[in-house]
C-alpha cells in the first residue's frame, strides 16, 4: 500500500474533488486509477427559510413532544439529527439524547415519567425548557437549533369564589329571588389563566 499526501491545498467549499494516479510498470505499461471523488463541506447544516420546531408538552400524561421541518446543507445534504430535552437554548443537558434519520418522521417523544434521568424527575413547575435538535451533515459537521421555551405547568389554578351582598361582603342568606352576586380571586402562578 502506498501512500501520499498533498499540503499547502486552496480547496473550494462544495466543490467535488477527484483523484487521477497513473501507475506505470518498468516496460512502459500503464494503468489511470480514479477515486470515487470526494466533497469538500465546511459548513454545518442550516435552517431553511421555512425551518422550525415544534414543541408541546402534555400535563395530562407527561409527554413532551417536538417535531420539526428539514434543515437545509448544500453540500453534503442533512445526514441526521439528534434531539432531547434542555434548560438552556444551547445544548441538551436533561433528557438522553434520541437520533432521528432523514428519511423518517422528523419527531421525538419523551414519556417523562419513565425517560427521565431521576434528579430531574419530574419537569419542575413552572420551569422553562426548550426542545433541542441537532442536525448532523454527511461531512459530520453539526448546528443546534430550539424550541421556543416551553412552561411547564402541572399544578392547577387556586383561589375561590364568595357569595356577596352589594358591599361584596360574604353571605350565606339572601332575600332576593331574581339577583345573586358573586366574586371570585383565582390565579395562576406558572401560567396564568386563560
Amino acid at each position: 500500500l502506498t501512500a501520499i499526501e498533498f499540503n499547502n491545498l486552496t480547496l473550494i467549499d462544495g466543490t467535488t474533488y477527484f483523484l487521477i494516479i497513473k501507475c506505470v510498470n518498468v516496460a512502459g505499461l500503464y494503468t489511470i486509477i480514479s477515486s470515487d471523488g470526494i466533497l469538500i463541506d465546511t459548513t454545518a447544516p442550516i435552517n431553511g427559510p421555512n425551518s422550525k420546531i415544534y414543541a408541546e408538552y402534555s400535563n395530562t400524561n407527561y409527554i413532551l413532544y417536538g417535531n420539526w421541518t428539514p434543515f437545509i446543507d448544500a453540500e453534503s445534504e442533512v445526514d441526521y439529527y439528534q434531539c432531547g430535552i434542555s434548560s438552556a437554548a444551547s445544548a441538551i443537558n436533561i433528557l438522553p439524547i434520541m437520533t432521528v434519520q432523514r428519511s423518517g418522521p422528523l419527531r421525538c417523544t419523551f414519556n417523562t415519567s419513565k425517560d427521565m434521568d431521576p434528579q430531574y424527575f419530574p419537569l419542575t413547575d413552572g420551569v422553562l425548557y426548550y426542545f433541542v435538535v441537532y442536525a448532523f451533515n454527511k461531512a459530520g459537521l453539526m448546528r443546534s437549533f430550539a424550541s421556543e421555551a416551553l412552561l411547564v405547568d402541572n399544578s392547577p389554578p387556586t383561589g375561590g369564589l364568595s357569595i356577596v351582598n352589594d358591599d361584596d361582603e360574604e353571605i350565606k342568606f339572601q332575600m332576593s329571588l331574581d339577583v345573586i352576586r358573586v366574586v371570585w380571586n383565582v390565579n395562576d402562578v406558572h401560567s396564568g389563566l386563560d
